[in-house]
């Protein structure tokens, strides 16, 4: 997937139209305006992708790792920590990825050079070799009394050696104590993206070790304030050749959380994997998450969360369709200005409004001109717009700490997104093509 800066510009400009021709055709396609919408930006955007394609050079990996046999999923393990020296709360100034020093501005970061990252192609899987594949039906599970590891470990993690993997795990890695440490692998948005089923998918490799849920440490104020000691200490215990990670949506558009990010002693050797798919599948998406899940409030506890109530407020009496339509126009009005016509605008003048709208972002609360990105109506656009939230992650990070994975990709060929991860990662190919097979009733890969 390429990530270019002329992509917002092009999503901007695509909704807009979309929404023009809709009203003129409302009356007579209501029932299908999705799949208009849809359809046609799809078109476009097939066609756009295929021509900057074209003349893109397609790089050669190493063969891949041979498949091995797919093992259950691992319980989620004890919250047993280890003893440990405590971090500091307050680590060092974040930086550039080139050493330079200075504090983060919430602002599309013109300074920041995006280059276009070439898609890897992986080779094909080799041929297997005839194998007995585990029946995992009959998996016995290492005893106590296998472990190489001290009396005094047994006992501190206790809980952790009661799971039946964590026991397997600890007979492969010999002698060595596992730890808690920082994340080596984050997974963000793009939000309604397929994060989720990515995250499903891994714990099924046994190299990756992942946080339960999502820990939502950099977005949100109640579990940032803990710190980052907090943060660590949620972490699984995990060997040293094993991965890391965590997976929070929400990272991905908040302008101020690269630079959290980059304040963490890892920072250097951290590595990304942002999931993206089509902008105006995932706006549609997002806005519907608000007439659904947000019903009521989080984890299903409390009253309406403010999307909802917003979408309630304004178009109680309307269809959803026309709810979308006017939500969009909204969020055109607030990223443009209220008094441009986004027909007569140039694409210099696009570019410089969102950039513009942006740098309002750290104004005082109540000051006039301040913008909203993350409440509604906005999130539903400025969610889409990719390269502008990856341009700030650049601002911290190098492309080489990267992976843009696509969620179409996910969806239709999940053992080849898998390879990638792993690739990227650099653990084993353990989950491919081969562990999956298409289901004609669900007409998903499962």
């Amino acid at each position: 997937m390429e990530i270019t800066s002329g992509a917002d510009h092009f999503v901007v400009n695509f909704l807009y139209s979309a929404i023009q021709l809709t009203k003129r055709l409302f009356i007579i396609v209501k029932t299908v305006f999705l799949t208009i919408v849809v359809l046609a930006f799809v078109y476009h955007i097939r066609a756009f992708v295929h021509h900057d394609h074209h003349h893109s050079e397609q790089d050669s990996e190493q063969t891949a790792v041979q498949a091995q046999a797919l093992v259950p999923a691992k319980p989620v393990a004890p919250a047993v920590q280890p003893v440990r020296e405590q971090q500091p709360t307050e680590p060092p100034i974040a930086t550039y990825a080139g050493g330079e020093l200075k504090e983060h501005e919430m602002m599309i970061r013109g300074d920041v050079k995006v280059e276009v990252k070439k898609k890897t192609v992986l080779p094909p899987l080799k041929n297997k070799t005839a194998e007995a594949i585990e029946n995992v039906g009959n998996v016995t599970w290492p005893t106590m009394d296998e472990m190489e590891v001290p009396n005094e470990i047994k006992a501190m993690y206790e809980d952790w050696y009661k799971i039946g993997m964590n026991r397997q795990r600890q007979k492969k890695h010999g002698d060595e104590i596992p730890s808690v440490r920082n994340p080596d692998l984050i997974i963000t948005g793009a939000k309604k993206c397929g994060t989720t089923a990515l995250k499903i998918f891994m714990n099924y490799h046994t190299w990756f070790q992942g946080t339960p849920g999502e820990l939502q440490f950099f977005n949100r104020p109640s579990n940032w304030e803990k710190g980052y000691q907090w943060y660590h200490d949620q972490m699984p215990l995990t060997f040293k050749d094993e991965i890391c990670y965590e997976k929070t949506p929400d990272y991905f558009d908040r302008p101020f959380i690269p630079e959290r990010m980059a304040k963490m002693e890892n920072a250097k050797d951290l590595k990304f994997v942002h999931v993206l798919c089509d902008p105006v599948r995932r706006s549609f998406s997002h806005f519907l998450h608000m007439f659904t899940v947000q019903q009521v409030g989080q984890w299903g506890v409390g009253g309406p969360q403010p999307g909802f109530e917003f979408l309630q407020e304004n178009f109680a009496d309307i269809t959803k369709e026309e709810a979308f339509e006017k939500t969009v126009e909204l969020a055109f009005k607030n990223l443009l200005g209220k008094e441009k016509d986004i027909d007569f605008m140039t694409d210099d003048e696009i570019r410089s409004a969102v950039r513009m709208y942006f740098s309002r972002v750290d104004l005082m609360a109540g000051s006039p001109g301040r913008v909203y990105p993350l409440k509604i109506p906005d999130a539903v656009l400025t969610g889409s717009l990719y390269s502008t939230h990856i341009n700030t992650y650049l601002h911290y990070f190098t492309q080489d700490q990267m992976l843009y994975l696509d969620a179409t990709e996910l969806i239709e060929n999940p053992g080849m997104s898998l390879r990638r991860v792993a690739d990227f990662s650099g653990v084993p190919q353990l989950i491919t093509e081969d562990n999956f097979y298409f289901d004609d009733e669900k007409g998903t890969q499962a």
